[in-house]
């Protein structure tokens, strides 16, 4: 199955049900951190594979002078969207990187997790690049010596989350500087450590992942999964 099908189908909306909507509120305040770090208040600003539309929610209630669009290609995930619909936040059901020509511009666009799902991500990141001013990525980083050591974690990743490709710090941003972009600003962001599910095994690995970040944040992010990282761009 090709797959974008898995969005569109409802395979992945059955092994998410809630479509992360869980981790929305912690995203938004990544997206709001990188806006406050580059000094920008935008007055537009559109979500690239918008989900259940929960993040663009969260961000509306902080920017009421903005207007927002979100954009998605599932239909499951669409219909969860719709129902976070306000003025001045509109969700459609479309592929917006799809047509380059009329399409509309934004101060700022985002793509939270999402390319890593793309088969193509190079044509992706190329045809995004267009759509505003100021690109703003959240890439889950995959690859560490952990994974290389374990491959059963990179297959977990892709059988439940559908990921296709994994990043370390430096493919990522050799991939937005291979597609033309110039990175203004990037951060981690450390998922495990700073959102908390109960369960004494996850407990223990934050507690190791603090432990060797405390030391060297690079290597730690490098030997151990549970960070992803935001990276502003033009």
């Amino acid at each position: 199955m090709p797959a974008a099908s898995i969005y569109e189908s409802g395979e992945y909306l059955a092994h998410n049900p809630t479509w992360h909507v869980e981790d929305s509120e912690w995203k938004a305040s990544k997206v709001l951190k990188a806006l406050e770090r580059l000094e920008i208040t935008p007055v537009s600003l559109c979500e690239v594979g918008c989900g259940a539309g929960e993040i663009l929610r969260q961000l509306h209630s902080h920017l009421p002078t903005c207007s927002f669009a979100g954009y998605e290609i599932s239909p499951q995930a669409y219909e969860l969207a719709r129902g976070r619909q306000a003025p001045g936040l509109d969700f459609r059901l479309t592929d917006i990187l799809q047509s380059t020509e009329g399409r509309p511009h934004y101060d700022v666009a985002l793509a939270l997790d999402v390319f890593e799902h793309v088969e193509d991500y190079y044509s992706f990141l190329k045809n995004m690049k267009g759509l505003a001013r100021v690109k703003i990525f959240h890439i889950p980083l995959d690859w560490t010596i952990e994974s290389t050591l374990r491959p059963s974690l990179l297959r977990q990743g892709r059988d439940q989350i559908g990921h296709l490709h994994y990043f370390n710090k430096d493919t990522a941003l050799l991939a937005l500087e291979n597609c033309g972009y110039q990175v203004r600003d990037w951060f981690y962001t450390p998922y495990l450590v700073e959102i908390h599910r109960p369960s004494l095994g996850r407990a223990m690995r934050r507690w190791a992942i603090k432990a060797l970040c405390a030391v060297n944040l690079d290597l730690g992010v490098r030997i151990l999964e549970g960070h992803s990282m935001l990276v502003s761009a033009l």
